[in-house]
């Protein structure tokens, strides 16, 4: 089995410094989160039903690239009873290292009333480790089903996979018709001024609508070489949808099962307007406060206003019949403005738990599949400190191993899974948040350009912090669970990569 490169010891030094520095410095207007329209991702209200493609259903709120919501059933998982006894057998971490990391996801599965039967986590844990370095696996199955895969991670090889045989008639026919779809609001004049407006960026709206037909044209011809999709439900736990990147789209399971669905529909033109032409990002998601006062220049390069007018032919559009207007954002109230601030302080920061989720397991695979890379880490000693750094943050296990070099377990990987899905938790809370909760620990504001910046990031701090209160923490320390979400937001399109 592959492995990292060996850890030095000033490696070592600098990610635990680097860990523990502080970090939202009040009034540090170098660390102001970037403006809202910039990949900002969609608010998801209470949803209804999945619906066909019927004019009379209602569309629920979209899960895509950048930030999802889940559905309802979504879990929190563990390793498997014989993944955490190899863990116990191979004595490459402290026996009460994995005890404490199991212990912590069986918490917040708890906490998520998603464990069978548990009334005392202490009971439980003493159960499942009745003496030392062994699990006793039939106590594991009275609180966890081994075959569920919402409750147990079964294979990081799964989380991105060619859609089966079976899926792939239906999914290749949805492909085609969300293709026709862009087809036709390509022309459709009126409707592309209502949403982008009368000026220079009409013919270009129109243009990227004709690509984005030809892009998902194409896809459904090559399903077997650009599309891929997550049986191992990755996806579902921590809240991502799905992504699109060099010609390949990758999609929440749900979506290739049952690819008829409006939100299946509106996800596949929403990723195939990336796909289609790489000026076009996510500076802000359907629904998002700002979306329909949105500058004519942002709209033009963000995906989710290329759903609208589908929307509309299928009769589940938020604005029918409007026409944006760009600019009415500025009458914004403070409150709104923090509000707004944390909302996107907390999305950079999940997405960047969510890449390091993801690099964790793309070493897994290396590993599991026996590649020597380890000269690859060796040359990338900023990718070994980064992940050296994270571990400490997150509770991983990979700065506690004594082998060297570690290796990335399952533990790790659930881990991250786990806070990443916390992180998300904590970010819905603040649209709960009490304008006493945001405004009342505030100094008086005295209007002034700078002033007025320094007020909305104090508050920005001051909601972020009262979030993850809310949310019940995340980690047992409230200091602990501002620097790891601090250091996730600095982070953000930071985190590296494995090729």
């Amino acid at each position: 089995m592959s492995s990292f490169a060996k850890k030095s010891k000033a490696g070592s030094q600098n990610a635990h410094q680097n860990a523990s520095k502080p970090k939202r410095p009040f009034f540090d207007q170098s660390h102001t989160p970037e403006p809202f329209f910039q990949r900002q991702p969609e608010a998801r209200k209470a949803d209804q039903p999945d619906s066909k493609l019927n004019a009379d259903k209602r569309l629920r709120r979209l899960d895509f690239s950048a930030v999802t919501r889940p559905p309802s059933d979504a879990r929190l998982r563990v390793p498997s009873a014989g993944e955490i006894q190899g863990m116990l057998s191979s004595g490459n971490v402290d026996e009460a290292v994995v005890l404490s990391r199991v212990r912590k996801l069986l918490e917040r599965m708890y906490r998520e009333r998603k464990l069978r039967g548990v009334v005392n986590i202490d009971i439980t844990m003493h159960e499942l480790f009745p003496i030392p370095g062994v699990l006793d696996q039939a106590a594991f199955e009275r609180y966890i089903d081994p075959t569920d895969r919402e409750m147990v991670y079964k294979s990081v090889h799964e989380a991105s996979i060619k859609p089966q045989e079976k899926d792939r008639e239906n999914l290749k026919r949805s492909l085609e018709s969300a293709s026709g779809n862009a087809g036709l609001v390509a022309n459709d004049k009126a409707g592309l001024e209502a949403v982008f407006g009368t000026g220079k960026h009409l013919a270009t709206a129109a243009q990227n609508y004709r690509r984005i037909h030809v892009q998902l044209n194409e896809l459904a011809s090559k399903i077997d070489t650009n599309v891929t999709t997550d049986y191992n439900l990755d996806t579902e736990v921590s809240f991502t949808g799905g992504w699109a990147f060099r010609g390949v789209m990758h999609l929440r399971a749900k979506y290739v099962t049952n690819p008829f669905t409006t939100l299946a529909q509106s996800t596949f033109i929403h990723e195939a307007a990336h796909l289609s032409n790489p000026d076009i990002g996510d500076h802000g998601y359907y629904g998002s406060p700002g979306f329909e006062s949105a500058a004519e220049e942002t709209k033009i390069n963000n995906a989710a206003h290329y759903e609208e007018l589908p929307r509309r032919i299928w009769g589940v559009s938020s604005y029918a019949r409007k026409t944006f207007t760009p600019g009415t954002s500025k009458s914004l109230t403070s409150e709104q403005k923090i509000r707004t601030r944390a909302y996107n302080y907390f999305r950079m920061a999940w997405h960047s738990a969510v890449m390091t989720q993801d690099l964790l397991r793309k070493v897994r695979i290396k590993q599991t599949d026996g590649k020597k890379f380890e000269k690859e880490l060796r040359s990338n000693k900023k990718m070994v400190d980064q992940l050296l750094e994270v571990s400490q943050l997150m509770d991983m296990t990979l700065h506690e191993q004594s082998a060297r070099p570690p290796e990335i377990t399952l533990l790790d990987v659930t881990t991250a899974e786990s806070i990443a899905r916390e992180i998300h938790l904590a970010w819905n809370k603040v649209t709960t948040l009490s304008k006493d909760q945001i405004m009342s620990p505030l100094p008086f504001q005295q209007w002034h350009p700078f002033l007025d910046a320094a007020f909305e990031y104090l508050g920005m701090s001051i909601a972020v912090d009262s979030s993850l209160t809310a949310h019940g923490g995340i980690l047992g320390d409230a200091k602990r669970d501002c620097k790891l979400v601090d250091w996730l937001h600095d982070h953000y399109h930071r985190i590296e990569t494995l090729s």
